[in-house]
């Protein structure tokens, strides 16, 4: 197809959801050396795990930009647009950017006679990550905070040697794709380990652990555990946080960051931490730096704030894990009812996550806009014992509309499950347009 606009663009990125998810490295490696390897020429952190990292990589990116380097994130999924994904001290991707480069990478992939038919055809994940590389390496980015889409191993993600690997924490998720058990999900993230790269991770049990230590045993990378090196002393939680950090470089007093919840503290040491092995390593990271980041961070959709009377809050706790932790959070906010709006996707733990609702008041159950949605049907279907008020809802739009309705003042109204829900929530609460098509990665 012909791609003259930023629409051209996305209709054909989306058309590549066809492709399905195809985990490996073969396509990536392929499509990167016919653009020129962007990915071996940029200095980057890598970061995996099952919760977290995308915050994590936004404190990050903040720090080095705040020391003055010209940083490149990508991230995944977006909210509302595209460019979401891709940015540069903060901005977002322009859209011209995203047209050429749209271009150029659907001519390389025209040209190759590998990538022909449907089985050998670049999947969107794999696209986008090499069109993030291709602008970076355009813009002379001096450092890239990298994200993986899904595991490690075989992410498409996983073509770079990083000056530090970050695996944030790990739960069960992604089963279908990265193995039922905490071991076989451990064994995928694992994969980012490179050779005499240190390993920096928030991961406690046992059997994480001992994969993690082998693989760096292995592979000779420095070990780094958080929960050994750094301390954390919380002092306020709202309306802002304010916390201390001992580290073994010193120790940090009364860092002040925008963000909400009591997990966001650990992404919060988990950047920080990284800064201090970068700094190690020859960056030039100061104190200040990394106060001045760690305030200027914002990253929506976690336990963001859009209203206080009533409370409306956007959080995309989307799998067990993230949801234990979110609901004891909302007591920061008082409240007489919880309403909660809330959308998965059909790859999750469904059942363990509706287990964690009992506090629940009213139940809207919606779901989002896109393929791997759970309907709303397979969602009741599992919720004949729960003992509050069950409305249903086709879409979010509905869903909130009827949240709206049934919340008084002191109620606080809760949107989550999954951050394509969020996405769509805060498009609709905010008033800003809401691509028409939506990613499945």
């Amino acid at each position: 197809m012909e791609i003259s606009n930023y629409r051209d663009s996305l209709q054909y990125l989306y058309s590549l959801q066809r492709m399905g998810i195809k985990l490996g490295l073969n396509n990536i490696g392929q499509l990167l050396q016919s653009l020129g390897n962007p990915q071996d020429k940029l200095k980057s952190v890598h970061i995996a795990g099952s919760n977290g990292k995308g915050s994590t990589c936004a404190y990050l990116a903040d720090i080095l930009k705040a020391a003055g380097y010209k940083t490149g994130l990508f991230t995944s999924p977006h909210l509302i647009d595209f460019t979401e994904r891709i940015k540069i001290n903060g901005e977002q991707i322009p859209k011209d950017q995203v047209v050429k480069l749209s271009n150029k990478i659907q001519q390389v992939i025209g040209e190759n006679p590998q990538f022909a038919g449907q089985t050998n055809y670049p999947t969107f994940f794999e696209v986008v990550t090499a069109l993030a590389f291709a602008y970076f390496w355009a813009e002379k980015v001096d450092f890239v905070v990298l994200e993986t889409g899904m595991g490690g191993r075989l992410d498409a993600t996983n073509v770079v040697v990083p000056m530090l690997s970050v695996i944030t924490n790990i739960c069960l998720e992604h089963t279908v794709y990265l193995g039922d058990t905490l071991e076989k999900i451990a064994y995928e993230k694992a994969g980012i380990i490179k050779n005499g790269i240190p390993l920096l991770t928030a991961a406690e049990q046992d059997e994480v652990i001992k994969c993690f230590s082998q693989t760096c045993r292995e592979k000779s990378s420095p070990l780094h555990r958080l929960q050994d090196e750094v301390k954390i002393d919380i002092k306020q939680r709202w309306p802002w946080q304010i916390f201390s950090l001992q580290t073994p470089t010193g120790k940090f007093s009364d860092l002040r960051i925008n963000m909400l919840g009591d997990y966001q503290l650990q992404n919060t040491a988990l950047a920080v931490r990284s800064a201090q092995i970068l700094a190690e390593n020859g960056l030039l990271i100061g104190e200040s730096d990394i106060r001045q980041g760690l305030f200027a961070t914002s990253w929506p959709g976690r336990l963001q704030v859009l209203n206080a009377s009533p409370w409306i809050i956007l959080d995309g706790a989307h799998n067990p894990a993230a949801l234990s932790l979110l609901v004891p959070n909302l007591e920061l906010f008082p409240y007489q009812k919880l309403i909660m709006v809330i959308g998965m996707m059909e790859d999750k733990d469904l059942d363990a996550m509706l287990k964690l609702l009992d506090k629940v008041d009213i139940l809207i159950l919606t779901q989002a806009g896109i393929g791997r949605a759970a309907s709303v049907q397979k969602i009741a279907g599992k919720m004949q014992n729960f003992p509050g008020q069950i409305i249903f809802s086709q879409n979010v739009k509905q869903g909130l509309q009827n949240a709206l309705m049934c919340a008084q003042k002191e109620d606080l109204i809760c949107v989550t499950g999954s951050l394509y829900v969020v996405g769509e929530a805060q498009a609709y609460l905010t008033g800003k347009p809401l691509e028409a098509i939506r990613s499945i990665q």
